[in-house]
């Protein structure tokens, strides 16, 4: 009787393990979009691929994502996204994220748009390299405009430990993770400065 009960829980773990091997476990709630009319909106974010022709559907998508450590430490004060097309458009982009409720906009203090390039370093270290852009806020909106494909011709470099890097070359897609992150930026006594 207890081969049969060890034999079911077993079968049991293994079923639960194989299940939890095949998750994403990088989507937070599985909520996503697609482009329709060259715009993708999702929970009050917009994507607006203006002169770009994107075709309806999985052209591109928007997906919420869990963001790492990194994303906090650097301020990243929405969700983050991550942002799949099947090209690099050559035309400007325009992303509008919602402000987040707790955005005073004291002095030193402004919101910007984050849009990280997965790359691989000569060391061999694949990461995240984020470019910053200032967004521009009007009625509770962070707006910045963007070109896909400078983000995948520019030039990255993460330091000395880690060299110059390239942006890791998909086949099918590209990838950018996108978020609304929050800059400090005061002065303390003797005139040094401290940027957040």
């Amino acid at each position: 009787m207890i081969k049969k009960y060890m034999a079911l829980f077993l079968t049991l773990i293994m079923i639960i393990t194989i299940t939890a091997c095949g998750k994403d476990v990088s989507s937070i709630s599985g909520k996503s979009a697609s482009a329709e009319n060259g715009v993708i909106n999702l929970d009050g974010v917009t994507v607006s691929f203006g002169e770009n022709s994107v075709p309806d559907g999985e052209s591109a998508i928007l997906k919420i994502i869990k963001g790492t450590d990194i994303e906090a430490e650097n301020g990243l004060s929405s969700e983050l996204y991550e942002l799949i097309l099947t090209e690099a458009y050559t035309e400007p982009v325009k992303i509008s994220l919602p402000v987040p409720k707790d955005y005073i906009g004291a002095e030193g203090e402004s919101l910007l748009v984050g849009l990280g390039v997965e790359c691989e370093y000569d060391s061999g270290y694949a990461g995240t390299e984020y470019f910053y852009f200032p967004a521009d806020v009007v009625d509770g909106v962070a707006v910045a405009n963007f070109v896909p494909a400078e983000l995948f011709e520019a030039p990255l470099y993460m330091g000395a430990g880690k060299g110059t890097a390239a942006p890791s070359n998909i086949k099918t897609s590209i990838s950018l993770k996108c978020g609304l992150f929050t800059n400090v930026c005061y002065f303390e006594d003797g005139g040094h400065f401290k940027l957040y």
